[in-house]
């Protein structure tokens, strides 16, 4: 993007009103492009994780499993993916082999 990184916030952690997640520098030109494109970037796996997250506390008790990441498009699909993970929901019903029954 040629955004020269300062500070880039980890990932993974709840994030509250103020908290820095990025910093960097460059031109007059490729920051504008960056003010906006990056709030979508950050802004959506950030989404995802934090819907997981609240869902999983509210469901203490019970295995939450979200297979919506693999009907995006492939361009998203690794970063939802992680941030379903990261808010704690599973990918999988089961790692073990298994038939599912509709009929």
């Amino acid at each position: 993007m040629g955004i020269a990184q300062l500070l880039v916030g980890p990932g993974g952690q709840e994030l509250h009103a103020g908290s820095l997640v990025f910093s960097g520098t460059g031109d007059a030109e490729t920051v504008t492009k960056a003010e906006e494109i990056l709030p979508g970037v950050i802004g959506r796996p950030s989404g995802v994780a934090s819907a997981a997250a609240a869902f999983t506390q509210k469901t203490q008790r019970l295995k939450v499993v979200c297979g919506a990441w693999k009907k995006v498009d492939r361009a998203v699909s690794k970063e939802l993916r992680q941030a379903v993970i990261t808010g704690g929901a599973e990918l999988r019903i089961t790692d073990e082999p298994f038939i599912s029954s509709l009929g």
